[in-house]
């Protein structure tokens, strides 16, 4: 806890505000091959939250950020990335009741969370918990997409959800990202026990 309010805790004095690039700089080299070794993970979502209450003013166009967050998981993965931005929004008014002024609009930050169909809140909301429920909710809720390990032989794709068997109508599998995607109104419940198997074809 204590490293995490000592990264994340940095005061509001400095120069200009530049979140993605941050961000870009944390999630390449040397950091993630240094310090942050071990962040990214095969098995996990990667989500992003960016909280500011002015524009992001970092170097790069907004493209270069999207592009590379994106294939951090793979443009064919889009399940498993979300940025999502708490920020500044363009119609609020300059006021003591929400950290006095001075305040901009936060568009970059924003850009990019529609880019990742990710949310868009306010820094300005007097319940942070609604907020951040949304943003877990949309990052980490129940999982549709499930990457398999091989090629799969197509015709040979069997899905069971705690043991039964599942219609190949309540699911499809994608070729672009080698995986079996459920559709909406067959989504396995939390905790279910998914198990597909099949015989290993060619990509």
């Amino acid at each position: 806890a204590q490293v995490f309010k000592d990264c994340t805790d940095v005061g509001i004095d400095g120069g200009n505000e530049g979140g993605l690039e941050n961000a870009y700089l944390a999630l390449s080299s040397p950091k993630i091959d240094g310090d942050n070794k071990g962040f990214i993970r095969t098995d996990a979502a990667f989500v992003l939250i960016f909280v500011s209450d002015e524009e992001d003013q970092s170097p790069q166009p907004l493209n270069f950020y999207v592009d590379f967050f994106k294939n951090i998981k793979g443009y064919n993965n889009d399940l498993l990335f979300d940025a999502h931005a708490i920020i500044w929004h363009s119609g609020q008014l300059q006021s003591a009741a929400c950290g006095g002024y001075g305040k901009t609009y936060g568009s970059r930050y924003h850009e990019v969370a529609k880019a990742s169909g990710g949310i868009t809140e306010s820094i300005c909301t007097p319940d942070w918990g609604l907020t951040l429920s949304s943003i877990a909710l949309q990052s980490v809720g129940y999982r549709s997409q499930f990457y398999l390990s091989s090629y799969p032989d197509t015709g040979t794709i069997l899905v069971e959800v705690d043991g039964n068997i599942i219609n190949p109508a309540n699911y499809t599998y994608d070729s672009n990202s080698n995986s079996i995607i459920f559709t909406p109104a067959s989504v396995p419940p939390i905790n279910s026990n998914i198990t597909i198997t099949y015989d290993v074809g060619c990509p």
